[in-house]
């Protein structure tokens, strides 16, 4: 029950946090609308798995209010196909991606003989996430920072499941505040 509420009380702070440095970040930019909702499913599924309960509900919030902010923030045809093409290729690329871990992870599981799920299909949404939000590009080193965050918040232990909730929370934020930073970074190398 102490853990329990630590829990909700950090991850409530987290959100505060987050939302407050979206805020001087975006200012009143529509674009800000898509990552407050990502910010409170992540949050969501961090609060639910450290709980120990599965974190579907949330991933599947997240999937929707992603289509949904599309179709109300776009303005014309060929942005919302822009936007969805882009959302569909980093989210499915990372989903994929998601889908050959789960798959090692359940060998080296088996190799092991430990009994028990590493990695769930709600796993692998929580890892898609940044790249439905943010494209490709930019999605690749949210997954890539969202993967080393969760095997190091897991210990990279066997006796316990990686926490996708906490660092698909994390990496989306880093993505939102840095991730167009990021690309103006790694454009400036061609």
């Amino acid at each position: 029950m102490k853990h329990r509420r630590r829990t909700a009380v950090l991850t409530g702070i987290c959100l505060v946090l987050e939302y407050v440095s979206l805020f001087f970040a975006y200012g009143e930019d529509l674009r800000v609308v898509p990552l407050m909702g990502l910010s409170a499913a992540a949050a969501g599924a961090a609060a639910r798995q450290a709980a120990g309960k599965s974190a579907r509900d949330f991933s599947v919030f997240a999937i929707i209010w992603w289509l949904v902010t599309i179709l109300l923030t776009g303005d014309t045809f060929a942005a919302w196909g822009k936007q969805l093409l882009s959302g569909f290729l980093g989210g499915g690329v990372l989903f994929v991606c998601a889908f050959f871990l789960r798959i090692l992870a359940g060998k080296y599981w088996k190799r092991h003989e430990q009994k028990g799920t590493f990695f769930t299909w709600t796993d692998c949404v929580l890892m898609a996430l940044p790249g439905f939000y943010f494209g490709i590009a930019v999605g690749v080193f949210g997954f890539l920072m969202e993967l080393l965050l969760a095997l190091i918040a897991g210990n990279v232990r066997l006796d316990r499941r990686i926490p996708t909730g906490a660092a698909a929370f994390a990496s989306c934020w880093v993505c939102a505040l840095f991730g167009a930073r990021f690309m103006t970074w790694y454009i400036g190398f061609f």
